[in-house]
């Protein structure tokens, strides 16, 4: 089992996207150009947060996988 966090992203693909595990809050921040974003999401019972994965299509999405306990 698994957590999954799918962000379009495409604005920011370019510039600057950082994930952070805090717990059982995984919180995603981008900056590009003075715009900046940040999404909290609270993952109950998310196990491993070094474990958390993520990756970029070419097309700007972002998805991020992380693992339950």
């Amino acid at each position: 089992m698994e957590f999954q966090i799918v962000l379009e992203v495409k604005d920011f693909a370019d510039g600057e996207l950082d994930l952070k595990s805090d717990g059982e809050v995984l919180t995603i921040t981008g900056s590009k150009g003075g715009t900046t974003f940040k999404r909290e999401f609270s993952l109950p019972g998310m196990g491993a947060p070094e474990a958390v994965s993520a990756s970029l299509s070419e097309d700007g999405v972002l998805t991020v996988t992380a693992p339950k306990k």
